[in-house]
């Protein structure tokens, strides 16, 4: 995806945005008592912040696998994120599709109670990192 300078800013801009708003659909879906939606809500957020992260150092991506590989390789390996950070970008991604995709599969109050803050935590420095 090539975008110009304009462009790139206004994606970038778009997805911080709704990275935010989605982690306010997942606290209020939470509190309905929706926890594996909670899980989806979470996971996006990282999403959303995560490829506006890579399209601001121009290294857009297409798939979630892509997103975390890229995250990983330019922020993980390089120590700017630390390995638990990759592990729960990794974490959140495997939480999302488990409990979206699989019969059975709930997340429970306490797990989301303890990935909460982490969650909000590193979209918090994924934010920090973008380069507009």
């Amino acid at each position: 995806m090539s975008m110009d300078d304009e462009s790139r800013r206004a994606v970038v801009e778009y997805r911080i945005e709704r990275a935010y708003q989605t982690l306010d659909e997942a606290k209020e879906v939470a509190e309905q008592g929706w926890y594996n939606l909670s899980a989806n809500r979470l996971y996006y957020a990282l999403w959303y912040v995560g490829s506006a992260l890579l399209i601001s150092i121009g290294h857009p991506v297409k798939t979630h696998s892509g997103m975390i590989a890229q995250v990983n390789l330019h922020f993980v390996k390089t120590g700017i994120l630390s390995l638990d950070d990759g592990a729960l970008l990794s974490q959140m991604f495997s939480l999302r599709q488990s409990s979206d995709y699989e019969d059975f599969k709930q997340v429970s109050k306490e797990q989301l109670d303890e990935l909460f803050p982490q969650v909000c935590n590193l979209a918090e420095k994924l934010k920090s990192l973008v380069k507009i």
